[in-house]
């Protein structure tokens, strides 16, 4: 073959190799993007507290001590006391939140704090690391054997892990 023909083929790879890294890196570019190692769990983790918070037996949820029946839904002042040990998460204590119970008119009911020290010292500092989250559910207020409409105004500060 002379040596022109060869040449000529290699001008025609140029393009080619040119256009086979264009399209590989941009398949890596793609793959990076949509994959992630971590995943972020802390919506989901502030919203299981505020349902563990209202559903669960161990809960502020209203308890009829005669018919031993518990009422998801139905929040029983009373029962805000024993907040701290209605959920335990043992020493790893990275969940603290504030709930405002509120009737219909906007007037403050109650107001408690679940973990003090890490509400508090975290929450009102806003350094890095720290996710807030806010929200509000309709419940019923149990206040001296009568049940009011309401709202419950949260307020949930996680550390991040």
């Amino acid at each position: 073959m002379k040596k022109g023909l060869i040449s000529f083929n290699m001008m025609m790879w140029i393009p080619r190799i040119i256009f086979m890294v264009i399209v590989v890196t941009s398949i890596i570019i793609l793959i990076s993007v949509h994959y992630r190692i971590e995943l972020d769990v802390s919506g989901a983790e502030s919203e299981l507290f505020v349902q563990r918070l209202l559903y669960s037996p161990h809960g502020i949820c209203f308890y009829d001590a005669l018919s031993n029946r518990m009422y998801p839904g139905i929040v029983d002042l009373n029962n805000l006391d024993l907040i701290n040990k209605s959920i335990f998460y043992g020493e790893n204590k990275h969940i603290g939140a504030k709930l405002t119970f509120t009737d219909i008119n906007g007037n403050n009911l109650a107001e408690k704090i679940y973990n003090d020290i890490v509400y508090r010292r975290i929450a009102q500092e806003r350094k890095g690391g720290v996710d807030v989250f806010r929200g509000s559910r309709y419940v019923l207020i149990q206040k001296d054997s009568k049940q009011i409409p309401g709202k419950l105004n949260f307020e949930n500060v996680l550390i991040q892990k």
